[in-house]
């Protein structure tokens, strides 16, 4: 977003998506970042119980180096592209709650929000990273009365 000031104390807005491309140009590439059978660690933190129709917070974390394919290894070589690019939370299989990730964000993103629940709910949290990978962890909230 940007707010610039005119000169007659006017206003003006804009809200644009910008897409930053990477340099096809550059170095070799490194292949040796994620091994073989590499995943994240995931964890989700959220109450077990909560009263119907109350609104608890929950707490996501995934531990992602998230690549941004502009570092070099040790050797020189370019390390690829490799960010969790999509985070979302399935309540009985519906979505509730997703976030699009882009390069800029930290490694091992937090993700906290809010949720309210009517009745007991199987949850899945599911991020998906660059390479299509999707790593998924399940969890279970009970509304009691």
């Amino acid at each position: 977003m940007a707010i610039a000031e005119m000169s007659d104390c006017a206003t003006f807005q804009d809200v644009r998506h910008v897409n930053v491309t990477y340099g096809d140009c550059e170095d070799a590439v490194a292949n040796d970042q994620f091994p073989p059978g590499w995943a994240p660690n995931m964890r989700v933190a959220l109450p077990d119980k909560v009263a119907r129709d109350e609104v608890f917070t929950v707490r996501t974390i995934i531990n992602h180096p998230m690549e941004t394919g502009l570092r070099h290894d040790k050797t020189g070589l370019l390390v690829p592209v490799r960010i969790a690019e999509r985070f979302r939370c399935l309540v009985e299989g519906a979505e509730v709650f997703g976030a699009q990730l882009e390069p800029a964000v930290a490694a091992n993103p937090y993700i906290a929000f809010s949720l309210r629940l009517s009745e007991s709910a199987n949850l899945a949290f599911e991020w998906v990273d660059t390479n299509g990978d999707v790593y998924a962890i399940p969890g279970h909230v009970d509304v009691v009365s």
